[in-house]
């Protein structure tokens, strides 16, 4: 008699048994935060990145104290320069002090307290890849909606440790978490509102239990939004990291031979001088294939090719890194620091979603442009630069140019000449080819000697899916076509049909209509601009007497911030209106909006702006 076949991915289940485990409970700010501690073992509490547990606060040190875990906890003060508290009293620097659940301890001006995590009996399912990526796609629609965060991650582990690892997953994964079976022996995990630090501190939990167990093991980890925005985009990361097959980097996203054919000629006419560039086109479809072409095929070709992500980075930290900073020029800048700009000299900057990148940023960057010349973050002298400037984008910077969200001057300047890939759903006929070079490539990396072909019924399915992710998204499925695949031919069980059904049409506007909203923000849509002539000003007057007037003092209030965008959209715009109606001066209204970061609606509008 025939072992029986293992269970399918949802049928399978993890208990989460009580475990007694303990969570480090943050207050800063008026939020909190919740770190699960190891078993045993050192946890390192401090401002610096390498923390275990990061808090970010000018009261804490760099590495401010450490958390011993075992049998009994306790805490020593690194000598930090604000000083540790347990109970109220001030810990001498290097003396370990013990410390029980509930006891309020301090680090500097931050509170925290450990607390019992409350045990748990329900069984957890393992889900199926197919589940796990509509929920990563819905994730990220809700926390572009709400700019939220949360962490993608997937681990690859031995043969033999499936079991001891899913022993992991129920001590240490919490309620909300989802876990799935991407391939055999690799996990994949959706961790819920978690930004780059709870990730990172959750991390570090995980491969300190993998390490204890003695296990085989390799996590990756991505976060929305800082490493990507989109499901295609979050995926690629984890699962280019996350090989254990290759020590080689994953090959770039190629599209196929005939639209580089096509395009070359144009490209090289482009490369063969300065001028800038935009590359425009969907997500996945090799923008930063086609941005290193411009500058292999140009005169800068041995120089710096350098890229940064302009939606991964927040406004102050994007702009040191284009520009650079000074000594002291902000806390943790502890030396002089060249930016990308002054690095790349000779060379080629890709500014890649150039349309996230904030306003703020957007002026400085036109400076540039007009000047060549670059002003470090805390300096007065500029430094001449010579770079050659590609942007790329997968939005409609026209649009966001309506909505004010982008300077059409900084446009011109980076559209001297633009190039767009179309995406695949429109070059279905090539499909195929793509297709067989992306088996060959995985089977490469993986060491199988023959490429498996893709059935008739397979590929048909492959050419009816419209590739919202485009390559990038056909070469995730393939890869894990590859994988399942045992034998010589892939066939629909080794593809995620239930992802690849129809979809809606894309939405298209119509000429002289009013743009969609980005999907990093939602925004209240300004009506035309009128003469200050036909203003209702007497209704501002009331209104201001009615309950719109602001509160002193910057509260970071939902309800305020929706009193400005609805101020702003009854004005059209005009902040000298919309301050009267609020009951604040228009200073006073152009900060709050710059601290909620709402976009600065267009000048002009009015004898008073």
């Amino acid at each position: 008699m025939s072992d029986p076949k293992p269970d399918r991915p949802t049928q399978r289940f993890a208990a989460a048994k009580p475990t007694g485990r303990w969570h480090l409970v943050i207050l800063a700010g008026g939020s909190t935060k919740s770190y699960a501690l190891p078993s045993e073992g050192d946890v390192i509490i401090g401002r610096a990145d390498e923390c275990a547990v990061r808090i970010d606060h000018d009261t804490v040190s760099r590495q401010h104290a450490v958390l011993h875990v075992g049998g009994h906890m306790t805490l020593v003060d690194r000598d930090s320069a604000n000083g540790t508290f347990v109970g109220g009293v001030r810990l001498r620097p290097g003396e370990p002090v013990s410390v029980t659940p509930g006891l309020v301890m301090a680090f500097g001006a931050v509170n925290a307290v450990v607390q019992s995590a409350p045990p748990s009996t329900r069984l957890r399912p393992v889900r199926s890849h197919d589940y796990f990526e509509a929920r990563l796609e819905d994730e990220c629609a809700r926390a572009s909606a709400s700019a939220g965060a949360f962490a993608l991650a997937r681990v690859v582990v031995s043969p033999e440790d499936d079991l001891k690892f899913e022993a992991i997953l129920s001590r240490a994964l919490r309620a909300m978490d989802v876990v799935a079976v991407y391939a055999p022996h690799e996990y994949e995990l959706l961790l819920f509102d978690l930004d780059a630090d709870g990730a990172g501190a959750m991390k570090a939990v995980f491969e300190r239990e993998i390490a204890m167990s003695g296990i085989d093991a390799t996590m990756t980890v991505a976060v929305f939004p800082r490493d990507a925005r989109t499901p295609e985009g979050l995926a690629a990361l984890v699962r280019a990291t996350a090989s254990r097959e290759s020590s080689f980097p994953p090959p770039p996203i190629v599209p196929s031979a005939s639209v580089l054919e096509r395009m070359r000629p144009l490209v090289e006419r482009v490369a063969a001088s300065d001028i800038s560039v935009l590359i425009m086109g969907e997500t996945g479809v090799g923008k930063e294939l086609l941005s290193r072409m411009v500058h292999d095929l140009s005169a800068r070709r041995d120089g710096p090719f350098l890229s940064i992500n302009c939606a991964a980075l927040q406004e102050t930290l994007l702009e040191s890194e284009l520009f650079g900073h000074e000594r002291g020029a902000f806390t943790g800048a502890v030396q002089t620091k060249r930016g990308l700009l002054e690095s790349a000299a000779g060379g080629t900057v890709v500014l890649d979603e150039i349309g996230e990148m904030p306003l703020g940023v957007q002026a400085k960057l036109l400076r540039v442009f007009e000047h060549r010349k670059v002003t470090r973050v805390g300096s007065l002298k500029p430094t001449p630069i010579d770079v050659r400037f590609v942007a790329a984008t997968n939005r409609d910077l026209e649009a966001e140019i309506e909505r004010g969200t982008f300077r059409q001057d900084l446009y011109f300047r980076l559209s001297g000449m633009t190039l767009v890939l179309p995406p695949l759903r429109q070059r279905l006929g090539e499909l195929e080819h793509l297709a067989t070079g992306i088996i060959a490539q995985a089977c490469t990396q993986m060491g199988r000697a023959r490429p498996p072909r893709i059935a008739s019924d397979a590929m048909a399915l492959l050419k009816r899916h419209a590739w919202p992710g485009n390559v990038r998204e056909l070469r995730n499925v393939l890869e894990r076509a590859v994988l399942l695949c045992g034998g010589d031919v892939i066939t629909l069980a080794h593809l995620p049909v239930d992802r690849m059904g129809r979809v809606l049409p894309m939405a298209t506007r119509a000429v002289g209509a009013s743009a969609a909203p980005p999907a990093r923000e939602t925004l209240v849509p300004m009506p035309p601009i009128r003469p200050a002539s036909v203003w209702p000003r007497e209704i501002h007057e009331e209104d201001a007497r009615e309950g719109t007037r602001l509160a002193r003092g910057f509260t970071a209030s939902p309800e305020e911030k929706r009193k400005i965008e609805e101020a702003l959209a009854r004005c059209g715009g005009n902040q000298s209106l919309a301050a009267k109606m609020l009951g604040v001066s228009r200073r006073t209204l152009v900060t709050r909006i710059e601290q909620y970061g709402l976009p600065r609606p267009r000048k002009g509008a009015s004898p008073e702006d």
